[in-house]
């Protein structure tokens, strides 16, 4: 039953605009500038509520966001504003390409893509925060299934020091898309930075497993494996990590102590020897015998 002075027809109309609970593209695309009778404001209300009782990922998202859905849109015009922004930012133009982005979401609000995507040329200008938080907030309530916004949500949030929060949306991203490493391993900095190391390691094997020639993952998993002290598959990975990077003579100096710490001798022998090879260690310079004055 809706609410009183709001149809059935009006509730639909605002939960395709602003509140899409379960596709993972921008809504109201294929609006050319024409405009739909807009819903009450009884219906942003009661859609509002609904999507807070059904999905917790856009709690706080729904906090920090006000989209309009009687607000004129034209995506035709939003759509090329957008690609061409698209196109500044492949060419490392993000100052260019987030006045593009802008004005793509200044055409049609409800255009999901352009918010997140001006949130991450935020990232590469200013990193305003607030900026930031608005476009994330409207990625995520109109794109509610789409794991790079969560991701992007959570690290915001992080970076604002709301660990919780940033788990939760972390998790979110996760359960979008298991395959997601870059999730996977943000979870586990976020967790080893709260001491909990095993959880950490958890998710630090997945992030390893789901791209196992990302370096900065192996060395991760290095850490947290130090810090359990497991010496020896702590050097493991890090003798890895330094194969994959190629010459890195810090890294096989590292790999080679924590299988010394482990007992692992050979080892660390085999692996000092390898970093002396890249990065031969200075002679020790002859003390010359001072002369003495006549």
């Amino acid at each position: 039953m809706a609410a009183v002075g709001v149809t059935e027809r009006d509730l639909a109309r605002f939960a395709a605009v602003a509140l899409a609970m379960t596709t993972s593209c921008s809504v109201l695309r294929f609006f050319d500038g024409s405009e739909p009778p807009p819903p009450s404001a009884e219906a942003a209300v009661v859609g509002r509520q609904a999507a807070k009782s059904r999905n917790p990922c856009l709690t706080a998202a729904l906090e920090s966001v006000e989209i309009d859905p009687r607000q004129p849109r034209n995506y035709r015009l939003a759509k090329a504003r957008f690609d061409e922004g698209v196109a500044l930012q492949s060419q490392g133009l993000h100052a260019e390409a987030l006045e593009r982005f802008q004005k793509a979401v200044g055409e049609d609000p409800t255009f999901g893509l352009a918010h997140l995507e001006a949130a991450l040329s935020h990232l590469y200008t200013d990193n305003a925060h607030e900026a930031l938080l608005k476009h994330l907030s409207a990625a995520i309530v109109l794109m509610p299934r789409n794991p790079r916004a969560q991701l992007q949500f959570a690290q915001l949030q992080k970076e604002l020091g709301a660990p919780k929060l940033a788990e939760q949306h972390f998790g979110c991203a996760v359960e979008l898309n298991p395959t997601l490493a870059p999730a996977h391993e943000s979870l586990a900095r976020l967790l080893l930075n709260e001491g909990r190391v095993a959880e950490a390691e958890r998710r630090a094997r997945v992030a390893v497993r789901l791209a196992p020639m990302k370096t900065t993952y192996r060395v991760l998993l290095a850490d947290i494996l130090t810090r359990r002290q497991q010496w020896t598959e702590a050097g493991a990975e890090v003798e890895l990590a330094a194969q994959q990077v190629g010459r890195s003579a810090a890294l096989y100096r590292r790999a080679a102590q924590l299988f010394a710490k482990g007992g692992a001798y050979t080892d660390a022998d085999r692996l000092r020897a390898v970093a002396d090879r890249i990065d031969p260690p200075p002679e020790r310079r002859k003390l010359r015998p001072l002369l003495r004055r006549r």
